[in-house]
């Protein structure tokens, strides 16, 4: 039978993983896909948690800001804009979480 649907979640945190990969153009998509994934009606309709922003996706993103690699960064900035954009609040609590006290 077919796999069950890993849901919205899990799907983001795999996705999120592959900012940290090796080769950098794979860093660079795994920040666009991230949005399409938070971007996705089936996300939005389960009411993505904004738990998996503050703690998986926008820490990964902020990471990605300080890539060696410009695309990388780019792809980072378009995210996080989005992520602006869609989820303030966990953008917000994201950065306070990952600023020096």
């Amino acid at each position: 039978g077919k796999a069950p649907d890993p849901g919205p979640q899990a799907l983001l945190c795999g996705v999120t993983e592959g900012t940290r990969h090796a080769t950098a153009r794979v860093r660079a998509e795994s920040c666009s896909a991230v949005l399409t994934v938070l971007d996705s009606a089936h996300f939005r309709t389960l009411g993505g948690d904004d738990q998996v922003i503050e703690e998986v996706v926008a820490p990964a993103l902020l990471e990605c800001l300080e890539d060696s690699t410009p695309t990388v960064v780019e792809a980072a900035e378009i995210a996080i804009t989005s992520l602006r954009a869609l989820h303030a609040q966990a953008l917000a609590t994201a950065l306070e979480m990952v600023s020096p006290k």
